[in-house]
């Protein structure tokens, strides 16, 4: 059984200002995402979320595409993401950052992260993500996109300073 993840915000840009902070920069607005520490050569980070006040942390690899136009007012930047040690324990997350033009006066672009993912270890694997898993993956979803729409905030007060 597939499992969807979605978070979703929406930010006072315009998305064509998105867009260039993003195509000028991905590194700098989603780099700590695709390598915040160094495991051999593949660059690794650790995602994060706290369940029932209990801090939880797992080292993955995200590997991204280029950006792409999905029409004249959505883009998005697919990624997937593994753990790190190549263990069959924890799913591959499939996903992308969709960013979508709402208005222009005022401007206003809706940001989300929608992936899926299927649990593994079959009957048990899905018990497990029914009672914590599934949890876990809405959270880190929640984290990551805070973390690149904080990041891009950020980016597009350097490039308009």
């Amino acid at each position: 059984m597939e499992r969807n993840v979605y978070a979703r915000q929406l930010i006072g840009e315009s998305l064509e200002d998105v867009v260039e902070a993003f195509r000028r920069d991905t590194a700098v607005i989603i780099g700590p995402l695709i390598g915040t520490a160094e495991q051999g050569d593949d660059p690794v980070t650790v995602l994060r979320a706290t369940i029932d006040g209990a801090e939880i942390h797992r080292e993955v690899r995200v590997h991204t595409q280029p950006m792409e136009q999905v029409d004249a007012h959505a883009y998005r930047l697919p990624l997937v993401w593994h753990e790190s040690h190549g263990e069959r324990l924890y799913p591959v997350m499939h996903g992308a950052f969709e960013m979508a033009g709402m208005s222009t006066h005022p401007p206003l672009t809706e940001i989300t992260f929608l992936g899926h993912y299927r649990p593994p270890l079959g009957l048990l694997g899905a018990v497990g993500d029914t009672l914590i898993g599934g949890r876990i993956a809405d959270q880190v979803a929640e984290f990551l996109l805070e973390d690149v729409v904080e990041r891009l905030h950020a980016q597009l007060a350097t490039l308009r300073a």
